[in-house]
């Protein structure tokens, strides 16, 4: 808090009047950026019950915007990683999801389940993009490189391409596996 309160050019004990301490702060700040996700681009559904949205594309595209607003915002991804969000912002984006996949026929736990991981899989993705922008990739391919290829033949193999640094790329495709797979054990369910 003395930290922030520096960088704020402000005092500690101004701070502490507006948020009881640290896990106050990152429960503001966390949910001030989930606020800033545009999703009502996205809909869920016509209103209609009988006609539920489709909850596969509802979820990639809710989960890509949300993978890019934590973009947008480095370093929040990881202090989402240790604090549930449960203020405004969050709490209306959990209900929109978990109504979606129950209006689909998720149960309420398969529903929950698919929620969190899906916004585990968004911030784990956005958490490694800062320390992506940090990693000296040309090092840890020489590293690659020069290991002994008898032991390591794959490794070595694939050096000049690892560490894969594609992460979008990385976090669309886990994304669309993920979904497909919700979509094959749905259809194995029924």
């Amino acid at each position: 808090m003395r930290a922030l309160a520096a960088r704020l050019n402000s005092g500690v004990a101004v701070l502490y009047r507006a948020v009881a301490g640290r896990s106050d702060l990152i429960a503001v700040v966390t949910d001030q950026v989930l606020g800033d996700a545009d999703f009502s681009a996205l809909g869920a559904g016509d209103g209609d019950a009988s006609r539920p949205a489709d909850w596969e594309a509802v979820c990639r595209a809710t989960a890509v915007t949300l993978f890019e607003t934590l973009a947008a915002h480095p370093g929040v991804a990881s202090l989402l990683v240790e604090h549930v969000p449960t203020g405004p912002n969050a709490l209306a984006l959990r209900e929109r999801v978990l109504s979606l996949l129950m209006a689909n026929g998720f149960s309420a736990h398969d529903a929950a389940r698919t929620y969190a991981t899906l916004s585990r899989l968004v911030i784990g993705f956005a958490a490694q993009l800062q320390a992506e922008s940090e990693t000296d990739h040309e090092q840890i391919r020489a590293v690659f490189s020069n290991l002994d290829a008898e032991a390591f033949p794959a490794t070595v193999a694939a050096a000049d391409v690892l560490p894969y640094q594609h992460l979008v790329d990385e976090f669309r495709t886990a994304l669309d596996w993920l979904i497909i797979g919700l979509s094959v054990e749905r259809g194995r369910a029924a």
